[in-house]
């Protein structure tokens, strides 16, 4: 039996989650010091029981005899103290240092971002922008003052000033800055790297100009034009005919493509159509098809066409954009399904966007608000400037000194000069590494952060238990589970395997509860050689007159070619195998055809039902032995320790 298989299914029957609980949350029952509320109860037993859970009276005493069996192993288990053996403990730290990681990772952050991606994709937002290019390489000087530029212009904007002039006249995104700086519909979420850009579009109100917000690109004042609900997707099929930039073949284009609308509606197929005259080749071999695709994939008259069809099979009327015409052919159409239907997608997409570590770090700069951090930066940067060359070396050691408090936390918790250098001794390999680029007091600063957000989270991870109710309950269903095993290994599943003399004591008092049933000795006797025909038909006569061994003996002693094959069945296996419930029955001889070799089979004995041997049954009666000893330790725990119900708070519960 493997531990963790063990308690992993422990966890998952007495579930991992509970509800914040009440403040006036009344005991059910209690185990002599232990308490356990009615919200506890309550919701384990709705979980376990699901559709089932009808709360009737007896269902719901039998789920509390068993739920107070199970906090009765965890009261003896820790009057053992087998919470305070170290492999335990160690291994729960373990449990939790992953819980904690992934209840840190998932809860305060991809929770938090898939809820916030999937009540964006509702909407798609009508966007324009003035853009200040990023300049490469530039100093932090440049830098300022482009953002104050950009502020500058954003202040104009909300003060009045008409957005789409000073597109035109400032922006430098010239695509768009002929037209007011009009981006048209964007939705959630946009692409890796545009996560800031996002945020500030969706927090805009219709008719609002956003501050100045960065990008790769550079830096964007928005303004939100519109906004609409979210188209989704759609899966499409088009027939194109292309229009030369000079637009030469402008009136035969329009004449063909409004030809090939007559031919669809004369009745010849959109897939046959495409195929043969439809200018875009990449599509024209698959039927016109051209995928699945969402919004800002295409020329804006393109998806305007495109998504105003609402049945599959459907097709538009001709529709000219920038590069010439279409029809467009509805395949599917996707709108986004609710959020548990959409959630495992998302969560994958956001996992792999860089979302997640902007919101990792908005999360650890929220927890240093809420913990009440408060840094010396003086003596930090005193730490940090009296670092010297060896500190990019594998020999650089702790400076010695008086260390002084860096790091302070509200609740008196302190992180000092001492053990941020423990911190950098570690990262040896890392110093070294960037001792070719950069200087000591550079290197020193950015581990510094690092440093700083590891304190953060860990000192969130220390405070899990007293924030979130559910994280406490978890832990306290790991801690559990991990006892009951501990426990229940020692009282009964050791004891059951080890204890001869009781496991002997207790078949002897059980033998009739391991009973072989009715069986049937048989012999499958074949015969060899050039003469197994004489031979096997003197075989059989001899066995119509003398027992089997008498005649093994004799015909083994002339040196026959005679093999005995001895096996016993139970009545239904013997019936099975063709053979008679019949002492003395022999079978027809068989011959085999290749070889010669004669085969019978003779039935010898027949066995009344008789108890089997502990050997012979040893696996199940460990197995009833260990339920056994289990009754008699619960029944022994009742004694040891009182189990008090709060009998109105039971019958609270009960749904007659």
């Amino acid at each position: 039996m493997q531990k963790l298989t063990v308690f992993f299914a422990l966890a998952c029957f007495f579930n991992l989650t509970v509800p914040v609980l009440a403040q006036n949350d009344p005991v059910l029952f209690s185990v002599a010091d232990i308490d356990v509320p009615l919200s506890e109860f309550q919701y384990i037993y709705t979980k376990n029981n699901r559709d089932n859970a009808d709360y009737s009276r007896a269902s719901v005493m039998e789920y509390l005899d068993l739920y107070t069996r199970f906090k009765l192993k965890v009261k003896r288990a820790r009057e053992l103290q087998l919470d305070t053996i170290s492999a335990l403990q160690k291994e729960l730290n373990g449990y939790r240092m992953q819980l904690a990681k992934s209840y840190l990772n998932d809860k305060e952050v991809v929770d938090k971002l898939t809820r916030e991606t999937y009540d964006r994709m509702q909407w798609d937002i009508h966007i324009a922008h003035i853009l200040f290019k990023a300049v490469p390489n530039a100093s932090a000087e440049d830098n300022m003052r482009l953002e104050e530029k950009a502020q500058r212009v954003s202040e104009r904007a909300k003060s009045g000033e008409d957005f789409a002039a000073l597109a035109k006249e400032l922006s430098e995104d010239r695509n768009t800055a002929d037209k007011g700086g009009e981006l048209g519909f964007v939705t959630a979420m946009l692409p890796s790297g545009f996560y800031e850009l996002e945020n500030a579009i969706y927090k805009l109100r219709d008719g609002e100009v956003s501050d100045p917000v960065s990008s790769s690109l550079g830096i964007h004042v928005f303004k939100v034009l519109g906004r609409r609900p979210a188209r989704g997707e759609i899966e499409a099929a088009h027939i194109f005919v292309r229009v030369k930039n000079d637009g030469s073949n402008e009136a035969a284009a329009r004449q063909k493509i409004f030809a090939v609308h007559q031919n669809l509606k004369d009745g010849k197929t959109f897939e046959e159509l495409a195929t043969t005259l439809s200018d875009d080749q990449q599509t024209a071999k698959r039927g016109g098809y051209i995928g699945r695709f969402g919004i800002n994939s295409y020329d804006p008259a393109f998806e305007d066409a495109a998504f105003s069809l609402t049945t599959p099979g459907t097709y538009t009327e001709p529709v000219r954009t920038r590069v010439g015409w279409h029809i467009i052919r509805l395949v599917n159409k996707f709108q986004p399904g609710t959020y548990e239907e959409e959630k495992n997608r998302l969560e994958a997409r956001i996992t792999r966007d860089e979302r997640v570590g902007v919101a990792k770090a908005a999360m650890i700069e929220k927890i240093k608000i809420e913990s009440g951090l408060t840094e010396d930066l003086q003596a930090r940067d005193t730490f940090i400037n009296a670092l010297q060359e060896d500190f990019l070396t594998f020999q650089w050691t702790v400076p010695e000194g008086n260390p002084v408090t860096l790091i302070r936390f509200a609740d008196g918790t302190q992180k000092t000069s001492a053990e941020f250098a423990h911190f950098l001794r570690t990262k040896t390999r890392e110093r070294m590494r960037a001792a070719k680029t950069s200087t000591p007091q550079a290197i020193a600063t950015t581990m510094y952060k690092d440093w700083l957000d590891e304190l953060t989270l860990a000192y969130e991870e220390a405070r899990l238990e007293n924030k979130y109710p559910d994280f406490r309950a978890l832990m306290r269903e790991y801690e559990e589970g991990i006892l009951l095993f501990e426990v229940t290994k020692i009282v009964v599943w050791d004891r059951a395997s080890q204890d001869t003399a009781g496991l002997s004591a207790f078949h002897a008092m059980h033998r009739e509860d391991y009973m072989w049933p009715e069986r049937a000795d048989v012999v499958h006797i074949t015969v060899e050689g050039p003469q197994a025909a004489k031979v096997t038909a003197k075989s059989r006569k001899l066995l119509t007159k003398h027992p089997i061994e008498k005649v093994s003996s004799k015909l083994n002693k002339k040196q026959q070619q005679i093999s005995f094959l001895r096996k016993r069945y139970t009545r239904d296996e013997l019936t099975t195998q063709g053979l008679q419930w019949e002492k003395g029955w022999m079978s027809e001889t068989q011959a085999e055809a290749e070889t010669g070799n004669q085969k019978f089979s003779v039935v010898t004995q027949l066995l009344t039902p008789q108890p089997k041997a502990l050997d012979e049954a040893r696996g199940y009666v460990i197995a009833d032995y260990q339920d056994y000893l289990e009754k008699e330790w619960v029944e022994s725990l009742r004694q040891r320790y009182p189990v008090k119900m709060n009998e109105v708070v039971l019958n609270s519960l009960i749904r007659e």
